[in-house]
């Protein structure tokens, strides 16, 4: 998603590295994606202005 998503970064914590996340996602809808990581998967996605932060759902 870094590569070509436009105005966003995504930060992964190194708790969710040994989550194996695959998927068809739209390029650019970066809020889409990050909605969808934490409805599937262990992580918790934090959406702030410039960044998606994914970390290990507790």
């Amino acid at each position: 998603m870094n590569r070509y998503a436009e105005r966003r970064r995504v930060t992964v914590d190194p708790g969710v590295a040994d989550v194996r996340i695959s998927g068809v996602f739209n390029v650019g809808d970066v809020d889409a994606f990050a909605q969808a990581i934490a409805a599937t998967f262990p992580v918790d996605a934090t959406v702030a202005d410039a960044e998606i932060r994914l970390s290990r759902r507790r």
